[in-house]
């Protein structure tokens, strides 16, 4: 299985924003110089991730990046195929039984390369970023991620709007 860079770039990238508790957006800078990623290749990361509705951009000073969705609802295999698409043991794997690979018919690994397939998004599908925060003590959420709700001129003027 091949996880290209620009992958665990976008993994990396949503783990740092998730960690942060989700109570104010996160500067792409930041999360640069945490993740040791260059900043132009997580500028196209972080972009891609905006237009598959995986991440909220926000501009201005405070502006930055946001989740759109809790980090137990996020799967790492959607974080993956949002970037590089389907993720292949081999690159026959995906080939459709319809004999477009020459050697299909006669090749005595599509069977593992099929099982390996289906595992391997078994496993990235079941595994949130919340889980593996969860591993990681170090790498929790600093607060509860806050839930997006409008705020509500009443909650302002009596002070109840903060968290």
């Amino acid at each position: 299985m091949l996880i290209s860079l620009k992958s665990e770039y976008g993994l990396r990238a949503m783990m740092d924003i998730a960690a942060q508790g989700g109570s104010r957006p996160v500067g792409r800078a930041g999360i640069a110089s945490r993740q040791q990623i260059p900043l132009p290749f997580l500028t196209q990361v972080l972009g891609r991730l905006v237009g598959r509705g995986l991440l909220t951009s926000t501009r201005g000073p405070a502006g930055g990046y946001s989740l759109n969705r809790l980090p137990g609802q996020i799967s790492l295999l959607e974080v993956i195929t949002a970037l590089q698409g389907r993720v292949e043991p081999a690159s026959c794997a995906s080939v459709s039984q319809d004999g477009s690979c020459g050697r299909m018919k006669g090749c005595e690994l599509a069977g593992v390369w099929s099982r390996l397939k289906s595992a391997n998004e078994r496993v990235l599908e079941k595994t949130t970023l919340m889980d593996i925060l969860s591993e990681n003590p170090a790498h929790r959420p600093l607060q509860a991620p806050a839930a997006k709700r409008p705020a509500h001129k009443a909650d302002s003027q009596m002070g109840g709007g903060q968290a």
